[in-house]
């Protein structure tokens, strides 16, 4: 009424203070979680890219190489 508070409603205040503080700290965790969880699927969006081209470049070599190889075999049958 006068502003007066019993010690029962000073402890609810205090209660509700600090549920308030966690949930903001919370609800910081969550938004700093997602960020993190996105510079992750970002990174591994990275890296399959990179894997994709270098996997295309070693396929390429691997073909080089086969033919190289064949070439090389048919020069040594042509030579006997």
């Amino acid at each position: 009424m006068f502003g007066f508070k019993t010690e029962e409603e000073k402890f609810k205040l205090a209660d509700y203070d600090r549920i308030k503080r966690e949930l903001e700290t919370t609800q910081q965790s969550l938004v700093n979680c997602e960020k993190s969880r996105q510079d992750w699927v970002e990174f591994a969006n990275d890296l399959q890219e990179e894997n994709r081209e270098l996997f295309a470049r070693d396929m390429q070599h691997h073909k080089n190489d086969i033919v190289r190889q064949k070439m090389t075999n048919k020069n040594l049958t042509i030579a006997k």
